[in-house]
């Protein structure tokens, strides 16, 4: 698979914030993610579509571990790029943020992001989007991610004209 971003980019691994830190997703967030994540299952489900179902409510430890390790793998061969999103002092995971190749020829990435449903009273998913939003505008060398579920609304997102990562429609 075609890589996301340019050789020359030197992709960003740990990124600080004020209210929280970006960390590369990988097995070592297991048992953070996973608790992150079936504790927000119900919120969680159709974050990456109208019809997605991820996280199953029988999502198991491992399932996710593999999971995780797989995001590690195209980290590293920057076919598309995971963090998990943890508070300052790294002790709890409070969402995730994830760019993946652009599905619609419009747009250069995808970009989804989640927070945990207990922080979602608090304003944490504005938060986090603003900041995200803001992050790829001043750091890297995307022209127009695109926000699906956010910015562009599911039936047209999942209406589009698709595209292979190598750049066929």
């Amino acid at each position: 698979m075609k890589e996301l971003v340019p050789d020359e980019f030197d992709v960003p691994t740990t990124v600080e914030f004020p209210n929280f830190v970006f960390k590369p997703l990988d097995e070592a967030a297991t048992d953070l993610d996973y608790d992150a994540v079936m504790s927000s299952r119900e919120d969680l489900t159709r974050i990456f579509g109208s019809d997605d179902e991820w996280p199953a409510a029988d999502l198991s430890w491992e399932q996710n571990r593999q999971d995780l390790r797989k995001h590690s793998n195209f980290f590293i061969k920057r076919t598309s790029f995971a963090w998990t999103v943890l508070t300052p002092d790294l002790q709890r995971c409070i969402g995730c943020v994830y760019f993946y190749w652009p599905l619609l020829a419009d747009y250069d990435a995808t970009v989804y992001l989640w927070v945990r449903s207990d922080e979602l009273k608090n304003g944490l998913d504005a938060e986090l989007e603003a900041v995200v939003k803001l992050w790829l505008t001043n750091e890297w060398p995307f022209k127009k991610p695109a926000f699906p579920g956010r910015d562009i609304p599911w039936e047209e997102w999942q209406g589009g004209c698709i595209r292979t990562p190598e750049g066929d429609s």
